[in-house]
């Protein structure tokens, strides 16, 4: 499967996510954007979702966490910054996060092609969240 980002003078904030195909695809900060995704651990359901800020561990790199739009899975109110990597996250809230390489004992959408892509159009983005709609 290609990759690829494509600059436009667009700024909009539009993507998807498709289970079926493993495929995120979309325009983000005026780059169409096409990655393709493993799953590990427990698969996200269905809906829409909050990618925060691109973040780095010293072990695991760069990442983002992403959590259902309408609740995070912890009693917080949604949008709410999660430190996905900390100890006290298990991987029974409804937390995912997008990286490019799978994470013991975290549910992860592991990003296999066009994970450069998608951290320069997140991290150019003005937002400070972003919303995925996965199907």
């Amino acid at each position: 499967m290609p990759c690829y980002s494509n600059a436009s003078p667009r700024n909009g904030v539009a993507l998807s996510a498709q289970l079926a195909s493993s495929t995120i695809s979309g325009i983000l900060n005026g780059a169409h954007l096409f990655c393709a995704f493993r799953t590990t651990g427990t698969p996200p359901p269905v809906g829409v979702y909050t990618i925060q800020l691109v973040e780095t561990d010293p072990v695991y790199g760069r990442y983002m966490v992403m959590t259902p739009s309408s609740s995070n899975g912890t009693g917080l109110p949604a949008g709410t910054r999660i430190d996905f990597m900390s100890p006290g996250v298990t991987a029974k809230a409804q937390l995912f996060v997008l990286i490019d390489k799978p994470v013991a004992g975290r549910n992860c959408l592991v990003v296999t092609q066009g994970f450069s892509n998608l951290l320069g159009a997140l991290q150019a983005s003005s937002a400070k969240m972003t919303q995925l709609a996965l199907r």
